[in-house]
């Protein structure tokens, strides 16, 4: 827990991806630490906290990040045609998601 800590609050790393927009929903310094240790804290499975890992920092190979570096030709949705892939749109807004999350719930 204390190299968790070191690692979450030392000065050599730059600061996630997240950052500025959780910031920005009001999450103060203490939670933003909290979400940040989930990933080491919720699972000893290595390749779901290297998948939360990159879901947190913003480096989620989505279409629209591989059609930035010329990896794809169109950054669309596999299932929405004309709408960009991006994690929020993957995990969330995307009808498959929707779908999934509603029976999920239930």
């Amino acid at each position: 827990q204390n190299n968790l800590q070191y690692l979450t609050l030392s000065e050599h790393f730059p600061p996630p991806a997240a950052e500025r927009k959780l910031i920005e929903c009001g999450f103060s310094f203490q939670e933003r630490r909290k979400i940040y240790s989930l990933p080491f804290c919720v699972t000893n499975e290595i390749k779901l906290s290297v998948f939360q890992y990159k879901i947190f920092h913003n480096i989620l190979c989505t279409n629209k990040i591989l059609h930035n570096m010329k990896k794809k030709q169109q950054p669309d949705c596999p299932y929405c045609h004309g709408i960009d892939q991006t994690p929020l749109h993957l995990f969330v807004e995307c009808p498959i998601a929707k779908s999934f999350w509603n029976k999920f719930t239930m």
